[in-house]
């Protein structure tokens, strides 16, 4: 949304029934271009009918990244590649477009929510695809920083076809852009959001300036999984409503040592436990082993289910577990209900074979109800 269409749409929800010739006097502007800016915001259903109603309609908005994913497999032993100038024929090659913003946006819509997209997207021939996929799939990309002459952000995966060894490779140098006066020309966009979710690949001053600026939005910060961007946040995580950081992260915010801390209930225990004393408000840890841990100033929630059989590794469901919690926070469910969602979602995503394209609340829901509360056990802290 332009910044002009901010300015009227804040002013209409202090005096809706202001005349456009008022509204031009207090812009400087001549009343037919209040009369465009007026059309716009009713095309975009901000508004509706007589008297400038505000829509109401409820949104949450992701801060981050879109991007093109690259990826191929190799047939044989990656020993080969080592050899100097050696290149494998035939190999599986495939290209998607996702991004975490993209992939928890992707999972909210698919649950009947109505997401928006706070991104920077290159006008080339990769952003124009995701721009049409975003359109197709129902994401808003109002509010995204739209470059030219730049490339797409990527992401290039190199792995053997059990994932026994990959490299990987990115360039997403245009989330730079996503600066905290940019963010603050989409003030009333993303303050009105029902959640605001953002992720610690952002800069520092920039999930600063969100968790500061929109502090009476609920805000949930995702943690990608690495111990180098853990350090971003480990002393701001009082600022977030809501934090998901993997199990390495964890352990090391909390100064914990331990080969397998799935495996011992107090490790995690106590692990949680520092984090919440630590500044932390409620965070979720998703251990291997189909293990969750939630913990609240209070207490600490434990969910131990057989879930992720195929794959334990964080980066393969983090987004999808986001989504869910999401959800779960936008309907302020308890958090015995939001885990149980969290776990479904994970495990229908994985029966997919780690895809959305079939995903649904009615399947996520009839996984969550095969579940009974023996699964979930409460620790006081």
């Amino acid at each position: 949304m332009a910044t002009r269409e901010e300015e009227i749409l804040a002013i209409l929800k202090s005096d809706p029934m202001i005349s456009q010739n008022d509204l031009a006097d207090k812009l400087g502007i001549t009343r037919s271009s209040v009369s465009v800016y007026i059309t716009s915001l009713l095309k975009k259903g901000l508004i509706k009918g007589r008297g400038y109603v505000i829509s109401e309609e409820l949104y949450p908005i992701i801060i981050g990244s879109v991007n093109v994913d690259l990826l191929g497999v190799l047939r044989d032993n990656e020993s080969e590649l080592r050899e100097d100038g050696y290149v494998q024929e035939d190999s599986e090659i495939s290209i998607s477009y996702g991004g975490i913003a993209k992939n928890i946006a992707e999972e909210l819509v698919r649950l009947g929510m109505s997401p928006k997209i706070i991104s920077p997207i290159a006008r080339d021939i990769f952003g124009n695809e995701i721009v049409r996929e975003c359109a197709e799939h129902g994401i808003s990309l109002e509010g995204s920083l739209f470059l030219e002459n730049v490339q797409s952000s990527m992401y290039l995966e190199l792995r053997t076809r059990g994932r026994d060894w990959f490299t990987g490779l990115t360039n997403m140098a245009n989330e730079k852009l996503l600066t905290p006066q940019y963010l603050e020309t989409k003030y009333s966009l993303i303050h009105n959001a029902s959640q605001i979710v953002v992720y610690d690949g952002l800069r520092r001053e920039t999930l600063d300036y969100v968790s500061k600026r929109h502090a009476d939005v609920p805000i949930l910060l995702l943690g990608t999984g690495g111990i180098r961007r853990a350090e971003k946040h480990r002393d701001i995580m009082n600022q977030f409503d809501f934090i998901q950081i993997s199990p390495e992260a964890a352990l090391h915010i909390a100064g914990v040592e331990h080969p397998d801390p799935a495996g011992d209930d107090g490790v995690i225990r106590e692990v949680m436990g520092r984090l919440i004393q630590k500044g932390a408000r409620e965070i979720l840890v998703p251990f291997s082993g189909g293990k969750i841990a939630y913990a609240t100033p209070d207490s600490v929630y434990l969910l131990s289910i057989p879930v992720c059989r195929r794959h334990d590794e964080y980066a393969f469901y983090r987004d999808i577990i986001m989504g869910g919690m999401v959800y779960g926070h936008s309907r302020h469910w308890p958090v015995e209900k939001m885990l149980k969602f969290a776990a479904a979602s994970r495990e229908l995503f994985f029966q997919q074979n780690r895809t959305v394209l079939a995903f649904t609340l009615g399947g996520v829901r009839q996984l969550q109800d095969t579940y009974d509360d023996s699964i979930i056990v409460r620790y006081p802290l």
